[in-house]
């Protein structure tokens, strides 16, 4: 049976005067971790890797890895500045991380060779799995599937992260790469997907729901394997419905720490600026939850 992945995309939780909360991190972590899960990503978007200095993203991530208790830990090693990038790559293969995470570069946009040649350079100087994070909403643009086709020949290129509402990418993704290498693992970080993808022949999902509902995402791959295609069907309906918190409210990440408000965990609903804390319809995000059973 074909291993299906479900990875969390990782707050980064706030004090009220906008430092870490270290307590409220592994408070979390330990949460989560009393769960299955099959990796952890640190300095994810839902993280607000962007509203993070460079060391405090060594930090985080040293953090995360401290408390993981043996699972995997992806660490985003982006920065638009060339010589971090490298430094945090190197930094991932001196701790030992299980892989390393970039997004392409964004503002100033290199041409198909400079993409191809950024990913090269980060993968032998972590000399560790790397994987492709495709998030055009944010970066301005989409890697190409034959882009991808190209730096999947890399050897230590292992797959890619797609934040990316569009299945026919993905299904492209699936046919073009796959057959390239069919080892290479294709993630969808767009929790409406989760299930399409990997009926289709994808991998699993990077999440930042799974921060509140893993166990959700559990029981889609409980349900594939024993192919209870009722269960499975129900399960993507209230994963699709979870996601209605972020229409709710103005960032992932502060979508995520009120749910986790409102689950009664010791995390604050505080995000770094220029997010802010905006006003939400409170009666429909608690009913959002409830009806998820999350509350």
């Amino acid at each position: 049976m074909k291993t299906i992945k479900t990875i969390v995309a990782l707050i980064t939780p706030f004090k009220e005067d906008f430092s870490i909360d270290y307590d409220a991190f592994e408070a979390h972590l330990d949460f989560l971790i009393s769960q299955k899960l099959d990796g952890l990503f640190v300095n994810a978007t839902t993280g607000e890797f962007t509203g993070l200095n460079f060391n405090e993203k060594l930090d985080v991530a040293k953090f995360v890895l401290e408390h993981s208790s043996g699972v995997p830990v992806y660490v985003n090693v982006h920065s638009n500045v060339m010589s971090e990038v490298i430094e945090l790559s190197k930094f991932a293969k001196s701790l030992g991380f299980y892989a390393i995470v970039s997004p392409p570069p964004f503002f100033l946009i290199p041409s198909q060779k400079g993409i191809i040649e950024y990913f090269h350079t980060i993968a032998k100087e972590s000399n560790l799995p790397t994987f492709i994070y495709n998030i055009p909403a944010l970066t301005g643009y989409s890697i190409s599937v034959e882009t991808v086709r190209e730096i999947a020949k890399i050897p230590l290129i292992k797959g890619i992260k797609v934040t990316y509402d569009n299945i026919t990418y993905l299904l492209n993704l699936v046919s073009e790469v796959k057959s390239l290498r069919e080892d290479f693992e294709i993630f969808t970080g767009t929790e409406q997907l989760y299930v399409p993808l990997i009926i289709s022949g994808g991998d699993g999902g990077v999440m930042a729901l799974a921060n509140i509902a893993l166990q959700v995402f559990n029981d889609v791959k409980v349900a594939l394997n024993n192919n209870d295609l009722s269960s499975l069907i129900l399960l993507h309906r209230k994963i699709a419905k979870l996601t209605e918190i972020y229409s709710l409210t103005t960032s992932f990440g502060y979508a995520i720490k009120l749910a986790l408000g409102y689950m009664g965990k010791n995390v604050k609903k505080f995000v770094r600026r220029p997010l802010l804390e905006d006003p939400f319809d409170e009666t429909r995000f608690i009913q959002v939850l409830r009806d998820g059973g999350l509350i």
